[in-house]
């Protein structure tokens, strides 16, 4: 029976290197998700820059970045997004996106799994 509307999703075996990126980048996100919850204990002024750790895929990345809280929650919002350090995305495996989640700016940059790794990520999304 064929059915009319629906997509189909081309599908394939992540590389070793895209799974490791995609383990990095939760494991990032896992640590700014710990992050947020003692922010959010100090009673952080709304609007106020705080620190996070980029998460884009590199093990040896160690930079930081500064969000508000709201700011990182509107990233968060979707399991599929990750904050970086401008230019640390990994365009095999993800886009940038400058969508109205969070204005652009000089400060962060929003990347986006492609369709294909986004299962890796949506299965380790803590929320």
């Amino acid at each position: 029976m064929r059915r009319e509307g629906l997509r189909r999703v081309r599908t394939r075996s992540m590389s070793s290197r895209e799974e490791r990126l995609a383990e990095n980048e939760t494991r990032f996100r896992k640590a700014n998700e710990a992050l947020v919850r003692d922010w959010e204990k100090l009673e952080v002024t709304p609007g106020e820059l705080t620190m996070f750790i980029c998460e884009c895929g590199d093990v040896n990345c160690r930079e930081i970045m500064r969000l508000t809280l709201e700011e990182y929650e509107a990233v968060r919002a979707d399991a599929n997004t990750f904050a970086v350090v401008p230019g640390h995305d990994d365009a095999p495996t993800e886009r940038v996106v400058t969508e109205s989640i969070v204005d652009k700016n000089e400060r962060f940059a929003i990347v986006r799994k492609h369709e294909e790794f986004r299962a890796a990520t949506e299965g380790t999304d803590p929320r």
